[in-house]
Protein backbone atom coordinates (compact mmCIF):
# COMPACT_ATOMS: atom_id res chain seq x y z
CA UNK A 1 0.00 0.00 0.00
CA UNK A 2 1.54 3.31 -1.08
CA UNK A 3 0.92 6.24 1.17
CA UNK A 4 1.19 9.62 -0.54
CA UNK A 5 1.72 11.79 2.51
CA UNK A 6 4.28 11.56 5.24
CA UNK A 7 1.83 12.61 7.90
CA UNK A 8 -0.57 9.81 7.04
CA UNK A 9 2.21 7.23 7.15
CA UNK A 10 3.38 8.39 10.57
CA UNK A 11 -0.14 8.29 11.93
CA UNK A 12 -0.65 4.74 10.69
CA UNK A 13 2.71 3.57 12.01
CA UNK A 14 2.15 5.42 15.29
CA UNK A 15 5.35 7.44 15.19
CA UNK A 16 5.13 10.38 17.51
CA UNK A 17 6.02 13.94 16.44
CA UNK A 18 8.88 14.06 18.97
CA UNK A 19 10.53 11.12 17.21
CA UNK A 20 10.19 12.90 13.89
CA UNK A 21 11.89 15.96 15.34
CA UNK A 22 14.66 13.81 16.79
CA UNK A 23 15.29 12.18 13.41
CA UNK A 24 15.32 15.56 11.67
CA UNK A 25 17.83 16.92 14.17
CA UNK A 26 19.99 13.82 13.75
CA UNK A 27 19.85 14.13 9.96
CA UNK A 28 20.91 17.76 10.14
CA UNK A 29 23.77 16.99 12.51
CA UNK A 30 25.01 14.19 10.27
CA UNK A 31 24.76 16.40 7.21
CA UNK A 32 26.77 19.14 8.95
CA UNK A 33 29.31 16.58 10.19
CA UNK A 34 29.78 15.11 6.71
CA UNK A 35 30.05 18.58 5.22
CA UNK A 36 32.70 19.59 7.76
CA UNK A 37 34.72 16.40 7.25
CA UNK A 38 34.55 16.77 3.47
CA UNK A 39 35.60 20.42 3.70
CA UNK A 40 38.59 19.58 5.91
CA UNK A 41 39.69 16.75 3.61
CA UNK A 42 39.33 18.97 0.56
CA UNK A 43 41.31 21.73 2.25
CA UNK A 44 44.11 19.31 3.19
CA UNK A 45 44.26 17.89 -0.33
CA UNK A 46 44.26 21.35 -1.93
CA UNK A 47 46.99 22.58 0.43
CA UNK A 48 49.14 19.54 -0.32
CA UNK A 49 48.72 19.97 -4.06
CA UNK A 50 49.49 23.69 -3.80
CA UNK A 51 52.70 23.07 -1.86
CA UNK A 52 53.79 20.32 -4.25
CA UNK A 53 53.21 22.42 -7.37
CA UNK A 54 54.78 25.46 -5.75
CA UNK A 55 57.97 23.63 -4.81
CA UNK A 56 58.21 22.03 -8.26
CA UNK A 57 57.83 25.38 -10.01
CA UNK A 58 60.37 27.07 -7.74
CA UNK A 59 62.89 24.27 -8.43
CA UNK A 60 62.35 24.62 -12.20
CA UNK A 61 62.80 28.39 -12.03
CA UNK A 62 65.97 27.99 -9.96
CA UNK A 63 67.35 25.46 -12.44
CA UNK A 64 66.55 27.76 -15.35
CA UNK A 65 68.25 30.70 -13.64
CA UNK A 66 71.30 28.60 -12.77
CA UNK A 67 71.64 27.43 -16.38
CA UNK A 68 71.37 31.01 -17.60
CA UNK A 69 74.12 32.23 -15.29
CA UNK A 70 76.34 29.30 -16.26
CA UNK A 71 75.85 30.17 -19.94
CA UNK A 72 76.64 33.86 -19.46
CA UNK A 73 79.76 33.05 -17.43
CA UNK A 74 81.14 30.48 -19.88
CA UNK A 75 80.33 32.45 -23.06
CA UNK A 76 83.03 35.12 -22.67
CA UNK A 77 85.60 32.43 -21.77
CA UNK A 78 84.93 30.56 -25.03
CA UNK A 79 85.30 33.72 -27.12
CA UNK A 80 88.73 34.44 -25.68
CA UNK A 81 90.08 31.10 -26.95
Amino acid sequence: MLLPRRGLRTRILGIDASYQLMFQVTRRRLALWYTAVTAVLLLLFASGMYLCVRSTLIERIDDTLNQGTTFTVTLPLERDD
